[in-house]
């Protein structure tokens, strides 16, 4: 059976969004099968792992073939290109879809739990992780000032703040984060920064990898200021239109 091999390869070279949603909609069906929860948690490791290095897993049967290869011995897996195109531009729905499929097959092993339950727990399984090691690289290079209005700011006031929300990412990269005041990190949540600031973040980026000890770093490795550009303009895909500005800006 497809899941017990340890090489696949891939035999489609380019996959069109009805054949993609085909292949999920499987995948949720009943016709895939769904002993372990092998599945969901591969989505949704794939999904977390974007804008990171590499993934593994294994639903190679399912998608015929056609969304990866994957060596098992050599611990490496890699995605179709208009697969990973696909999941970037429909992350959140495709986040949602397995986290709900994840919680409905979940219910059926949990006497005591319940979708609505389970679905919770399962979508507070990514937890964002202490941001302070990023804060000291940052604090250094800023120079005390907040990124989105320029007030100078103490290091007790000071916050580490996804550019691209976490909640669409949910990765911390240093080329996505950024010090803002409290007012500005507060009041911008979950939202997207109006997109002049993403020619800034591609100028602030541009300075780091300059710097060796910081071009050298994994995060630092894997960016590009095009991967920026298109993460951004995802996320405006996926539903993230309430674009935020600071109320004052100290040019």
């Amino acid at each position: 059976m497809s899941h017990k091999l340890q090489v696949g390869e891939m035999k489609a070279a380019y996959l069109t969004d009805k054949e993609i949603w085909a292949h999920f909609n499987f995948i949720y069906s009943p016709k895939s099968k769904n002993s372990t929860t092998y599945k969901f948690v591969l989505i949704k490791s794939i999904l977390e792992n974007l804008y990171k290095i590499n993934v593994m897993g294994a639903i190679y049967g399912d998608t015929g073939c056609t969304i990866y290869d994957f060596d098992n011995g050599k611990e490496q897996l890699k995605l179709n290109s208009t697969f990973y195109s696909f999941m970037q531009r429909f992350q959140r729905v495709l986040n949602y879809l397995t986290n709900y499929h994840l919680a409905l097959f979940l219910e059926k092993f949990n006497e005591k739990g319940d979708t609505t339950n389970l679905l919770l727990k399962v979508e507070n399984v990514s937890k964002r992780s202490s941001l302070d090691q990023f804060y000291q690289v940052l604090s250094s290079f800023y120079n005390g000032k907040c990124f989105y209005c320029g007030k100078t700011i103490k290091k007790e006031n000071a916050h580490v703040d996804h550019f691209i929300p976490w909640s669409f990412v949910q990765a911390d990269q240093l080329w996505n984060l950024v010090i803002a005041c409290s007012t500005c990190n507060l009041s911008k949540s979950d939202k997207l920064a109006n997109e002049p600031f993403l020619e800034t973040m591609i100028d602030r980026n541009e300075s780091l990898i300059s710097i060796t000890a910081l071009r050298i770093r994994e995060d630092m490795q894997v960016y590009s200021s095009k991967k920026l550009k298109d993460l951004y303009h995802f996320s405006v895909e996926n539903g993230f239109t309430d674009f935020w500005v600071p109320k004052k800006m100290i040019l």
